[in-house]
């Protein structure tokens, strides 16, 4: 059946708004720039161009994969931050918009003489690699655990051509050496726990030091680092009146 990329798009919104999509517009939207490998200006200058059978075929398949849950990022491969393409995979979160105010944050505390900066659980490497493109004098390191995250992250650096970060697998301190110092300590991981709180509040007050976002940035929390508080509390690390 032959459809203007018009109709394919209205058809598709109606089923994404059925399935209770919050942005079905935006869902079909990119779905068929990526089917068609245009940008979403293509679709408003020619909404009567046909979509081909093939090109309907693999349109298809990848609502239907939407319909069923699965993010529009996993589906495509790729999300943007920070105006960088980043590619993703289910082995790391989704960087999100509102995870930018953390970049803004970060840039707003360094100085012209800042020298490095540390990101935890880096993941897609969203957070590094935004800081790292915005100063390119800067040396950044991002740390994950999970092997597959890493060389995304590594893959996302050199696909944006930004030169000036590296990242380490480990279970966060772990890979980072004494003789390293931050003047920025930076995460965003999945989940707040309360016991990661009593440990940066009890680092902040034995240490004098400003503790920033001290309600947002926390570590991830596990059984795999229950028994290893050593990692938090490693002040060496950071150079006189660094953020945390």
């Amino acid at each position: 059946m032959s459809l203007s990329i018009e109709a394919l798009l209205k058809r598709s919104i109606q089923s994404l708004t059925l399935e209770g999509s919050d942005s079905p517009q935006v869902d079909a939207a990119v779905l068929l720039c990526h089917v068609l490998d245009k940008p979403r200006s293509y679709l408003l200058t020619w909404p009567e161009k046909i979509v081909s059978d093939e090109e309907l075929g693999n349109f298809n398949a990848l609502l239907e994969r939407r319909l069923a849950g699965e993010p529009i990022a996993y589906i495509v491969g790729y999300r943007e931050f920070w105006s960088l393409p980043l590619k993703v995979s289910p082995t790391t979160l989704i960087p999100r918009p509102d995870t930018e105010r953390l970049v803004e944050v970060a840039l707003d505390h360094l100085t012209p003489n800042a020298q490095s900066i540390l990101d935890l659980g880096t993941g897609t490497g969203a957070i590094a690699l935004a800081i790292a493109s915005e100063m390119p004098t800067l040396n950044v390191i991002g740390v994950d655990y999970q092997d597959d995250a890493v060389e995304l992250a590594k893959g996302n650096a050199k696909i944006n051509h930004i030169n000036n970060v590296e990242f380490r697998q480990g279970s966060w301190f772990e890979p980072i050496s004494l003789s390293d110092k931050f003047d920025i300590i930076v995460s965003n991981p999945l989940i707040l726990m309360v016991t990661i709180l009593i440990y940066l509040k009890g680092m902040f007050v034995l240490n004098r030091k400003p503790l920033w976002l001290r309600n947002k940035t926390v570590f991830r929390f596990n059984s795999h680092y229950a028994t290893r508080p050593r990692v938090f509390i490693k002040w060496r690390l950071v150079n006189d009146g660094a953020w945390f």
